[in-house]
């Protein structure tokens, strides 16, 4: 990890954690435009909901490989008509293991720490275990599985305390799930998910269904279609998403284009999220930078966001407006090399709001000196209040792949 190197996407934001993330791992995606506008978002674990019924909270870093945010239109079969916030797991290696160690300190007590552990085991078994602390969030995962059957369980301890156990089996186009979950504020109550995905020559077609029963009452019922096919040139998108909560019966419904040309990517559409109202949103990209517009009752909200990773640094940031609020937030990080394998980075992490009313926010510097797979951390946080705290620790990441030459290596540069 001692340098980030991901080409720019367009009109898919893919993020990869860096060492710093560690800090805050809402710094990964809080300052893409779903997240700044607060439109609704469904959070994902590889393109599947955790919980069907109750509040989830945002994994704990080194628990996850990448986060990918994906529009109404280019959201999976649960996304539900809404932005799609897909935390992706990490594969478990061939070879022995992949493990990681962060260990931070901060003078606030608001200390950081995060372990992770997978390999494979005897019999084509896996585990893939990870634990994190981001100052008073907690998160536990535990996954053992074989080919296409997993069993796993997620615990967290927040304000909202809870925890779930499940299995799953995924044969071909298949996915089943059954779940248990136990929401300290909400109860206990079973869960069980189901999908079917196939294509017709260019037609690819997913349907999906799911439920949550608790105290023999059922809490959510959700149905799902999902159509994309191509049209001259472009990619059209059908999707209808049908929930009934504790007999409030709800459908929605998607439809709209994608249009890839070169650099430049377009998607427009119409967006009817059940229990929601209708809207109309329009993406356009280019290169690293991408505009994001909705229409709805409540008027016009923009946004504007860039994402750029390269070896030298990164800068990811958005810029929104809606009615009289104004939100800019992202994090931008240079860096420069120091001697064969070392990197020394140095940045700053920001979220500013802008009303009629007032003028707030928060600032955080980081720095980071990564050496081979090692990185030394220290951040002032919220250095725009008077208490600011500091903090500094370390991460270590290993795994025991055989050394393979790098792209600048093999390019001879």
């Amino acid at each position: 990890m001692s340098a980030i190197i991901l080409a720019s996407v367009i009109a898919l934001p893919v993020m990869l954690p860096a060492p710093a993330d560690i800090l805050e791992t809402s710094s990964i995606y809080s300052w893409t435009c779903s997240e700044l506008l607060g439109w609704h978002s469904r959070l994902m674990r590889d393109g599947t909901p955790l919980l069907i019924f109750g509040h989830e909270p945002f994994p704990g870093w080194g628990s996850f490989e990448s986060v990918t945010i994906r529009s109404p239109l280019e959201a999976g079969l649960w996304g539900n008509g809404g932005w799609e916030i897909d935390f992706e797991s990490s594969e478990v290696p061939d070879s022995s293991y992949a493990s990681g160690i962060g260990l931070l300190e901060n003078t606030s007590y608001q200390n950081r720490y995060t372990a992770y552990l997978r390999r494979p085991l005897p019999a084509d078994l896996f585990v893939d275990i990870s634990l994190s602390r981001e100052d008073t969030l907690k998160n536990q995962r535990f996954v053992l599985g074989r080919d296409n059957f997993v069993l796993g369980g997620r615990g967290w301890q927040t304000t909202e305390d809870g925890y779930t156990l499940w299995s799953s089996w995924n044969p071909a186009n298949f996915m089943t799930r059954l779940s248990f979950v136990h929401l300290h504020a909400g109860g206990r109550q079973w869960e069980l998910l189901g999908s079917y995905s196939t294509q017709f020559g260019e037609v690819q077609f997913q349907a999906g269904a799911a439920g949550s029963l608790s105290d023999n009452e059922m809490q959510m019922v959700e149905g799902h279609m999902r159509l994309e096919f191509p049209l001259r040139g472009m990619t059209t998108v059908l999707r209808t998403d049908i929930s009934d909560s504790q007999d409030d019966f709800s459908l929605g419904t998607t439809a709209g284009l994608i249009a890839r040309y070169g650099f430049l990517d377009i998607q427009a559409g119409v967006v009817l999220p059940p229990g929601s109202d209708i809207s109309f949103i329009g993406i356009a990209g280019a290169g690293p930078a991408e505009l994001n517009l909705r229409i709805d009752s409540d008027g016009i909200a923009g946004c504007l966001q860039t994402i750029i990773t390269k070896e030298f640094g990164y800068l990811h940031s958005g810029v929104s407006l809606k009615e009289d609020t104004l939100q800019f937030a992202g994090t931008v990080m240079p860096s420069v090399k120091w001697g064969s394998s070392g990197r020394i980075h140095g940045g700053v992490t920001w979220d500013l709001l802008n009303t009629d009313d007032h003028t707030s926010g928060t600032m955080h510097l980081k720095s980071l000196f990564t050496l081979g797979r090692f990185a030394f951390i220290f951040a002032v946080e919220d250095i725009l209040d008077d208490y600011r705290s500091y903090t500094f620790g370390i991460t270590w990441i290993f795994n025991d792949r055989p050394p393979r030459r790098t792209e600048e290596e093999e390019d001879g540069t």
